[in-house]
């Protein structure tokens, strides 16, 4: 398995405590998957990440 980061990223920051959106590769738009978040802020994290794609994409996520 890769991890994204090692990927995607465009900057790679482990644990951070924030995703960065511009680090969310916009051809998982339209997929169906399950996202593994290791970040500080944990569940804020993801709930930031959410409000940052709906925002971006104007996509309910």
């Amino acid at each position: 398995m890769t991890e994204f980061s090692t990927v995607f990223a465009k900057r790679v920051h482990p644990h951070a405590d924030y995703i960065a959106i511009s680090d969310f590769p916009e051809c998982w738009l339209n997929m169906s998957f399950t996202l593994d978040v290791e970040a500080k802020a944990k569940e804020s994290a993801i709930i930031k990440l959410r409000e940052d794609l709906q925002r971006k994409f104007k996509i309910k996520a």
